[in-house]
């Protein structure tokens, strides 16, 4: 049976999250690579994310609002 891998990423606000979507979605034909687990503190970014591409098949991106922000004049909350 084929395994699907997929990097996660959030911001750190939104780790809580994240491992809840990785807790709940884990399965036998399904693994993640989440970025606290994978991304070395202190390391080049671009790099890191380098080498994670070739283990997975794709990637699952995290936004939750962290910040206030006047658009236009209306108040709207975004990511980080």
């Amino acid at each position: 049976m084929p395994v699907t891998k997929l990097f996660v990423a959030s911001s750190s606000a939104a780790k809580t999250q994240a491992k809840k979507f990785v807790e709940t979605l884990s399965g036998p034909t399904l693994k993640f690579f989440p970025w606290w687990e994978n991304i070395t503190p202190g390391q080049i970014l671009l790099n890191e994310l380098d080498i994670i591409k070739g283990k997975v098949d794709g990637a699952v991106f995290i936004f939750s609002p962290e910040y206030e922000a006047t658009i236009r004049k209306e108040k709207k909350e975004i990511p980080n």
